[in-house]
C-alpha cells in the first residue's frame, strides 16, 4: 500500500487462454485453476459468480472517476494496481476549494459537489487538501468535533485564484 495506489501482485500467470486485454471487456471468459477450491469460496459466499471480478470493479470503479486499474504480466507474475490520478486530485482539490467560499461543514461541501459517499469524499477532497495545506478544519484543537468546518487558508486562496486566472486565459 502507497499513498497514491495499492499494488497485488500475485505468483503466476492469467489462466487458461485469458489474456491482459480480455479483462477490458465484458464478455471474457475466465477458466477455473481449482474448481474445488473455487467451490468452497462460492459456498462461503466470498465469490457471488465465476470470472466476474474485473467486469465488477470496473464497474464500480465508475463511481470513482479519480481511481485507475492497470493490470500487466511481468514474466511470471501478474500485477493489479489500483492508483489515484494526480490530475483528478488536483482537480477534485479545485472543485473543493471553488466550492468553499466561507466556513462549511462536511456537508455543506459534499452537497454542492454532488457527491454522496462520505469516505471517498474525505480521501479524495478532504484529504489531499488537507494535506496540502490548502484549507484547515476549525476548530484545529478538536479534529472530532460535530460543529467541525473547513476553512480556506492563505494558501489556498492564492491556489485559488492562480486557478482562476490560468481558466480566465484559456
Amino acid at each position: 500500500m502507497f499513498d497514491n495506489r495499492i499494488l497485488i501482485s500475485n505468483p503466476g500467470k492469467l489462466y487458461g487462454r485469458l489474456h491482459i486485454e480480455d479483462l477490458h471487456r465484458d464478455d471474457y471468459v475466465s477458466s477455473l485453476r481449482n474448481r474445488l477450491l473455487a467451490e468452497v469460496f462460492y459456498l462461503t459466499g466470498d465469490i457471488e459468480r465465476y470470472g466476474t471480478g474485473f467486469v465488477r470493479i470496473r464497474e464500480a470503479l465508475v463511481d470513482y472517476p479519480g481511481l485507475a486499474i492497470a493490470v500487466e504480466e511481468m514474466g511470471e507474475f501478474f500485477k493489479v494496481e489500483l492508483r489515484h490520478s494526480t490530475e483528478q486530485v488536483a482537480e477534485q482539490v479545485c472543485r473543493l476549494l471553488t466550492a468553499l467560499d466561507r466556513p462549511k461543514t462536511r456537508r455543506e461541501l459534499q452537497n454542492p459537489l454532488q457527491l454522496q459517499h462520505r469516505e471517498h469524499f474525505r480521501s479524495a477532497y478532504l484529504r489531499p487538501a488537507l494535506d496540502a495545506a490548502l484549507i484547515a478544519m476549525t476548530p484545529p484543537e478538536k479534529p472530532r468535533a460535530a460543529d467541525r468546518q473547513y476553512v480556506l487558508t492563505e494558501k489556498g486562496r492564492k491556489k485559488l485564484l492562480h486557478r482562476i486566472r490560468v481558466d480566465s486565459q484559456n
